[in-house]
């Protein structure tokens, strides 16, 4: 790839030390731009080489690499809209699906010279076609009514009957029985400690405060006291009924959303889900929707490319 970019980026007569400095800048936006089209199957050859230059023509000497990308992505965008208006007459085609449709079909593995031609072939325009529907289902609105929390199709909803556990007053009187008695007895030995000299309207207040606080901390200790001790006797809590063998899982999505986020910490992450999910065996019950608002253009360049 550095010979590649030494190629590319090469400047003839580059005497004089800004020259130089802009043709090492030139060489690293080629470099960078080699990992950009990488990805739609380019390796280094002339192809690549010949790609670099058409994504680079115009491009202003010593730009950064960060706007080489973006001049790169705005020639590809154009020579897409031209293809699409032109040969496949798809004016409403979005910039993100055309490219997702060069990722689907590999270009730079199947059709190495079409890419950025004034004329590409018959079979690269039909492969491109056909991949476009994979890149984005066509737009299908449906009918959103306003509609009741309270009524379903017409049908008020009635609430599900809770559970009958056994047991569960005496549980809970339990709970909230000793929780009462711990928050009364720690007052009372805080109000010892403010006994001594009379006690104050601010010793009061902070009497109340003190019984606050405990509260919440003991209804806490007590409601896992009692899970801890109803665990150990039958295994699973009360009101919970334990999943049968050959249940088949329900359908569920999993939303990725992303705001500005490295796309490949997020998609490792995504793999490992899937992968896990993929060794249970019940993969078919589960899909993945990546939800990007990013405004980063690097981040958004690298899922939409």
């Amino acid at each position: 790839m550095d010979g590649l970019a030494a190629r590319v980026g090469a400047h003839p007569g580059c005497a004089r030390p800004g020259l130089a400095i802009a043709d090492r800048r030139r060489a690293r936006c080629a470099k960078i731009l080699g990992h950009y089209f990488a990805i739609l199957g380019y390796a280094e050859g002339p192809e690549l080489a010949r790609v670099l230059a058409s994504a680079m023509r115009d491009l202003p000497l010593g730009a950064a690499p960060r706007a080489a990308v973006a001049h790169a992505r705005n020639r590809l965008d154009a020579w897409l809209r031209q293809l699409t208006d032109g040969s496949l007459s798809l004016c409403t085609l979005t910039p993100e699906t055309a490219r997702a449709a060069l990722i689907t079909l590999t270009v730079g593995r199947n059709w190495p010279t079409d890419l950025f031609a004034e004329s590409p072939s018959a079979d690269f325009l039909a492969a491109f076609g056909d991949a476009l529907p994979l890149a984005l289902p066509p737009e299908s609105p449906l009918p959103m009514p306003e509609q009741s929390l309270d009524t379903a199709r017409g049908v008020a909803l009635n609430p599900l009957p809770m559970p009958r556990v056994p047991g569960l007053r005496t549980r809970r009187a339990f709970v909230f029985g000793l929780t009462l008695m711990g928050t009364t007895a720690a007052t009372f030995q805080m109000s010892r400690v403010f006994q001594p000299g009379g006690i104050s309207q601010i010793e009061i207040l902070l009497m109340v405060l003190f019984a606050i606080n405990f509260l919440w901390i003991a209804l806490t200790f007590c409601s896992g006291l009692l899970g801890l001790f109803t665990l150990s006797r039958s295994g699973l809590p009360a009101g919970l009924v334990a999943p049968q063998a050959n249940a088949r899982a329900p359908r569920t999505a999993i939303l990725i959303p992303i705001y500005n986020e490295d796309p490949v910490r997020i998609f490792a992450g995504v793999t490992a889900m899937y992968g896990s999910l993929h060794a249970t065996g019940e993969l078919a019950a589960f899909d993945f929707f990546v939800l990007s608002d990013s405004t980063d253009w690097n981040a958004g360049d690298t899922l939409a490319v």
